[in-house]
């Protein structure tokens, strides 16, 4: 009976090892699957890191490229040859867009008949020929040293500088051109010459009747969509439409101030 007991007893013997065992064994497991959770994290977390500075990278090169694509024009009007006359022109051009401020101080100009209280135009015209100075006043402003306006789009004012060419063979003249500030900021850009600066935004007034300072300045709320190109920039004459140097007007149209534009690596200042 002993013996018979014994061997009824072997198989829950086996079975409380199996237990032992199999309760033995979970803790390996377990661990096992810790590791593997751990590993997934890990790899997750260095995906994360690697697409963050991918996207990184990707931004910099972009802001790297945009700045590059940003050019300046700096136009300076110098006392000595401009009767009096001084201040600055610049422009800055990105893709599509274009910022103008400017500053001219008239107080000790003695060659003027302008009514200033009347304000002044402003325009970027289409080349500078004298080689001897680089800002002039009246007659030194005239067409044979600065052009017309520039107007590679052919939006064709009396003043454009295709005004004798193809926009006589548009049929497009001075009684056509319908260039305002309140058109052109509702977006119809297409009716103001790139150059007509002052039909797309309005006559400068000095600050009082006094005063013979003007000041103008599109900030970064207000830029020019229709943007002189940066490839016409100084081009040849007769090889594209080029521009080169700006022009301020009495508001009779005739010219007053004038100074040519040149290229900067870096902001105007």
């Amino acid at each position: 009976m002993e013996n018979f007991d014994a061997i009824e007893n072997e198989p829950e013997q086996e079975s409380m090892v199996n237990t032992n065992q199999n309760g033995a064994s979970k803790p390996k497991n377990g661990c096992f699957l810790g590791i593997i959770f751990l590993a997934i994290i890990v790899v997750l977390v260095l995906l994360a890191v690697i697409i963050w500075l991918v996207i990184d990278e990707n931004k910099s090169s972009k802001t790297s490229e945009y700045e590059q694509d940003i050019s300046y024009y700096c136009a300076e009007v110098s006392s000595s040859d401009s009767a009096g006359a001084s201040g600055y022109f610049y422009t800055t051009i990105g893709l599509g867009w274009a910022k103008h401020k400017f500053s001219l101080d008239l107080t000790d100009f003695n060659a003027s008949s302008c009514d200033l209280t009347e304000g002044l135009s402003y325009h970027i015209h289409s080349y500078w020929t004298d080689d001897s100075t680089d800002s002039s006043y009246e007659t030194g402003c005239g067409s044979t040293y600065t052009g017309g306006h520039y107007d590679p789009n052919l939006a064709c004012g009396g003043a454009s500088q295709d005004a004798g060419g193809l926009c006589g063979q548009l049929n497009r003249t001075s009684t056509s051109y319908t260039c305002n500030s309140e058109q052109y900021s509702a977006g119809n850009y297409s009716i103001c010459e790139v150059g007509d600066l002052s039909g797309k935004f309005g006559k400068v007034y000095p600050s009082d009747d006094d005063d013979d300072i003007f000041q103008f300045n599109l900030d970064e709320e207000i830029i020019d969509p229709l943007a002189p190109y940066p490839i016409n920039y100084n081009s040849e004459l007769g090889f594209s439409k080029p521009w080169t140097s700006i022009v301020w007007h009495c508001s009779s149209g005739d010219r007053l101030i004038c100074a040519k534009f040149q290229a900067s690596s870096s902001e105007c200042d």
